[in-house]
């Protein structure tokens, strides 16, 4: 299994149960074609550089997560159909010292992810 790390703006005017529901599928996507998703980080909405499909603003979503590598046309496929995806971008870890990024990276942000639990 390799490693990757998928950046996925949406568009900013969906409810949160829409927003919820698309995040859903992407993990689906990636667990039904038996990958492991290691992380997903909710960056929130940000202003985009330049307007996409006349949005200003895209919620940001990181997804970390492994999968074998026939599988991600699939996932990046899906991607494309949906109408709520404004862009993606998926980046694969490959070598040893890229892997060792990516488990930091991921490490860095299971840290962030819990002391914002712990403060709520």
């Amino acid at each position: 299994m390799r490693h990757y790390e998928q950046v996925v703006i949406l568009q900013s005017t969906l409810s949160d149960e829409e927003t919820e529901n698309q995040i859903q599928a992407i993990q689906n996507t990636i667990t039904d074609n038996g990958g492991e998703i290691v992380f997903l980080h909710k960056m929130g909405i940000k202003k985009l550089a330049y307007p996409i499909n006349k949005n200003k603003r895209g919620l940001y979503i990181v997804v970390y997560f492994k999968l074998e590598p026939k599988h991600i046309l699939e996932v990046e496929r899906k991607l494309r159909f949906n109408e709520s995806v404004l862009k993606f971008l998926t980046i694969k870890y490959q070598k040893a010292k890229e892997v060792k990024a990516f488990n930091s990276a991921v490490a860095k942000l299971s840290k962030v992810g819990e002391s914002k639990n712990s403060a709520e």
